[in-house]
């Protein structure tokens, strides 16, 4: 990933999770529904609408990098398993094992503190006191509850499925996978 991507990400994580930060402050009072709750919620729409911009460039990266990535951890595993080799050729093959699954890795993990960072809030509204609140206050409460308790909010591989931490795990568990069915079939 290119030093602009991961600079955006992390402003939106950064902008996420001052959001968050604000939101703790808000709804560790005892005060209720805070009163610019409106004005919140649209701030957080913004930044849904800015990463599903992002998302339009990002998701075709990511598609290259996870294909790509996954790809060549099969092949590497293949190689290091299966053929017979010098030991100097066999390091290198775990060196490049290495520098690819990291590469996974820190970016899994940054394009997932995204959707942490959008999601972070919710614990924080769901816990909001609503006595004597306002019909207009009960509905941006519903209002915002609706989008942060709907479809998973963050950057996509090609629009099909969204990187949170669960995905990086399902990454890994499938490498490991094919690489104990190589094992098996040796």
């Amino acid at each position: 990933m290119t030093i602009l991507n991961v600079g955006a990400l992390m402003f939106i994580c950064f902008q996420g999770e001052e959001f968050s930060g604000g939101m703790n402050k808000i709804a560790g009072s005892d005060h209720g529904v805070p009163r610019r709750l409106q004005q919140l919620r649209e701030r957080h729409l913004v930044l849904c609408e800015t990463v599903e911009v992002l998302d339009r460039s990002f998701c075709v990266i990511l598609a290259f990098i996870y294909g790509v990535s996954i790809g060549l951890c099969c092949v590497l595993l293949y190689d290091l398993i299966n053929i017979h080799m010098d030991l100097s050729v066999a390091f290198v093959i775990c060196f490049w094992l290495a520098c690819v699954t990291t590469m996974m890795g820190v970016t899994t993990y940054f394009v997932a503190q995204v959707n942490e960072a959008m999601h972070a809030v919710a614990y924080d509204i769901q816990t909001v006191q609503t006595d004597g609140i306002t019909s207009q206050d009960h509905t941006q409460l519903q209002l915002f509850l609706a989008k942060l308790n709907g479809p998973s909010m963050g950057f996509t591989v090609l629009g099909m499925v969204t990187v949170t931490k669960e995905f990086m795990l399902t990454i890994f568990s499938l490498i490991l996978t094919y690489a104990v069915i190589l094992l098996q079939f040796q």
